[in-house]
C-alpha cells in the first residue's frame, strides 16, 4: 500500500511555514518604516535561521536523505571565522544599499506578494544569463579559480555552513548581488525610472541561495509547489559542488525536461549514497532494500 512521501512533504510543510512566518514578522516589523540598520538585522535574522534550519536537519535526516558524507563533515573555529565574513560582508552591502534608498519594505496588499515574486525572478534569471554565464564560468577557468576554489571545498559533504567558504566578495558581487544589480539597472535605463527593490525579493534571494547549499536535498527554494517540485534547485547546485564542471546555473532550466532531471537525481543517489525521490507516494518511507548504508571520507571531495 503506497504511502505519503514522509520525508520531502515534511521538508516541505516545514519550509513553507517557517518562510511565510518569517516574511509576515518581518512585513509587521518593516512595513514603511524600514530604517537601513533595520534591513541588516532583518538578513541576519534570515541567515540564522537558515543555518539552524539546516545543522537541525543534518541531525534528524536519515542518512537515506541526508548523506552520510554530510553528517560525518567536520567543522570548528575555521567555518566560524568564514561565517563572520559573510556578515561583514552580507550585513554592511544590505545597510549601504538600503541608506541609497535603492532597497524599500512598502505595505501594497497582496500585490507585495506578486511583486516580490516577480522581482525574485527577475534577478534570478537575469544573474543566470549574465553573471553566472559569464562570470562564474571564468572562476571555474585557470584564470579565475583562485577567487572560487574554497566555496568548492563543500563538495560532496557539503551543507550550508561550507556555503561560506573562500573569498566571499567575488562570490558575493558575481553570484548573488548580482541580481539585485542587474535588476537596478533594468530599472533605470530601460524603464526609465528610479531603480528600486523591494527588501522582501533580495531576502528571497538570499534564502533560494542558502537553500541550494543546505543539506537537505528536498529543500524548498522557489515557493512556489510546482517550481519546487520540477526544478530541483538543492539537487542541481550539490550536484555542481561534487561535479564543479556541470550546473554553473542558479536555476535548473535542465529540469523542465524529465529526461535530464531523472539523470539528475540518478547521479545524486549515486554520488551522495542516498535513496532520495520526488514522487509524492512511495512504497515505504524507509530506504530500498538495494541500499546500502556507507562510512564516508571526512571530506568528501571530488576529484
Amino acid at each position: 500500500m503506497a504511502v505519503l512521501h514522509k520525508w520531502m512533504l515534511t521538508t516541505w510543510v516545514v519550509d513553507y511555514v517557517l518562510f511565510t512566518s518569517t516574511m509576515y514578522g518581518l512585513h509587521t516589523w518593516l512595513a514603511e518604516t524600514m530604517t537601513a540598520v533595520q534591513s541588516g538585522l532583518a538578513i541576519l535574522i534570515v541567515i540564522g535561521l537558515l543555518n539552524l534550519r539546516d545543522e537541525i536537519w543534518l541531525r534528524v535526516g536519515p542518512p537515506h536523505v541526508v548523506a552520510q558524507v554530510k553528517k560525518d563533515s567536520p567543522w570548528g573555529l575555521r567555518d566560524y571565522g568564514f561565517i563572520a565574513q559573510q556578515l561583514v560582508l552580507f550585513l554592511p552591502l544590505t545597510v549601504f544599499t538600503t541608506y541609497m534608498g535603492l532597497f524599500h519594505w512598502h505595505e501594497e496588499g497582496l500585490f507585495t506578494v506578486a511583486r516580490t515574486f516577480c522581482e525574485f525572478v527577475a534577478m534570478s534569471v537575469a544573474k543566470d544569463q549574465i553573471s553566472m554565464r559569464f562570470g562564474h564560468k571564468w572562476m571555474h577557468t585557470a584564470a579565475g579559480w583562485k577567487h572560487h576554489k574554497g566555496h568548492h571545498e563543500g563538495a560532496k559533504n557539503l551543507r550550508l555552513l561550507y556555503a561560506y567558504h573562500g573569498m566571499q566578495w567575488i562570490d558575493l558581487l558575481l553570484e548573488t548581488f548580482s541580481g539585485p544589480i542587474l535588476l537596478f539597472a533594468f530599472n533605470f535605463f530601460v524603464l526609465r525610472r528610479f531603480a528600486i527593490c523591494g527588501l522582501p525579493a533580495w531576502i528571497w534571494l538570499v534564502w533560494a541561495d542558502h537553500q541550494a547549499h543546505s543539506c537537505n536535498p528536498y529543500s524548498v527554494s522557489f515557493f512556489n509547489p510546482i517550481l519546487d517540485w520540477r526544478f530541483l534547485h538543492t539537487v542541481a547546485h550539490h550536484l555542481h559542488h561534487s561535479h564543479p564542471h556541470t550546473h554553473f546555473f542558479f536555476l535548473p532550466y535542465e529540469h523542465f525536461f524529465s529526461s535530464a532531471r531523472a539523470e539528475d537525481l540518478r547521479v545524486f543517489n549515486e554520488t551522495m549514497n542516498t535513496a532520495i525521490d520526488f514522487r509524492f507516494f512511495l512504497e515505504s518511507n524507509d530506504p530500498p532494500a538495494s541500499w546500502k548504508p556507507s562510512s564516508s571520507s571526512k571530506n568528501g571531495k571530488a576529484h
